[in-house]
């Protein structure tokens, strides 16, 4: 599960999956 500020609730899961991918791109993985 990925946490984006508490956004997993609130925003859309598309757009944090976007997030995820752009932040595994850079190097951040949960």
């Amino acid at each position: 599960m990925f946490v984006h500020g508490g956004g997993w609730l609130e925003g859309d899961r598309f757009q944090l999956k976007g997030y995820g991918i752009l932040l595994a791109r850079l190097g951040f993985v949960c």
